[in-house]
């Protein structure tokens, strides 16, 4: 896009890259693991995804490694999605 159109503002919404994420997790399989109320770590993991759109634009990468370090295991799909289509496009 920058390339394309040099000089343009990016601005994306909260809400739906959140909704982009929660549907990745729902075609992973991992409703039933996220409303557990055992799996406090798994939804804390989970909300620090979608608050990487927070963090600026520099520093996202190095925050979502660190994020990536202590991943649940069954979440190391949507961090492969998020990663392929967010963090390194």
């Amino acid at each position: 896009m920058r390339e394309a159109f040099p000089g343009v503002t990016i601005a994306g919404c909260l809400f739906y890259l959140g909704q982009s994420f929660w549907r990745r997790l729902q075609a992973e399989g991992l409703m039933e693991a996220y409303q557990d109320e055992g799996n406090s770590e798994l939804r804390a993991q989970f909300r620090s995804l979608i608050a990487l759109a927070l963090v600026p634009e520099n520093d996202v990468p190095d925050a979502y490694d660190d994020l990536r370090e202590d991943v649940v295991e069954e979440l190391n799909p949507v961090f492969n999605y998020v990663e392929d289509n967010y963090v390194k496009a």
